[in-house]
């Protein structure tokens, strides 16, 4: 499933009685509208040509600390709310999400390693 905006038509009535989007998973609200819309017996259909196409730039956006905070929040959720949660699955995009975590905060911290050794020196 393509969850992404551009991946999706969406009949305005059954969007608005679904909510819309939830703020508290920013960059996976597009993920957590998906599942409750399946949740509430969306039906789903597939066409050969895409509505739209977005050219996005080389690189990996998935350690953005936006989008760590906002999906480990969504896989916690899903944890708690979702009647077919499957544990083990869920345990270990949960994980994913804070190896993704410890990298970003280690590379932050050896870029700020100098005025690390500083403050320790002042103490």
């Amino acid at each position: 499933v393509d969850v992404r905006p551009a991946g999706l038509i969406w009949h305005r009535s059954f969007f608005e009685r679904l909510g819309g989007f939830d703020s508290r998973f920013e960059s996976a609200e597009d993920f957590h509208l998906v599942l409750r819309a399946g949740w509430a017996g969306a039906r789903v259909s597939r066409s050969s040509v895409p509505k739209q196409y977005y050219c996005v730039p080389p690189g990996n956006h998935n350690f953005s600390p936006l989008h760590i905070e906002g999906h480990r929040r969504l896989f916690e959720w899903i944890q708690a709310n979702s009647p077919y949660a499957h544990p083990a699955s869920l345990e270990m995009w949960l994980a994913k999400e804070c190896v993704y975590e410890a990298f970003v905060s280690i590379k932050r911290g050896l870029r700020h390693f100098p005025s690390f050794l500083t403050f320790l020196s002042r103490r």
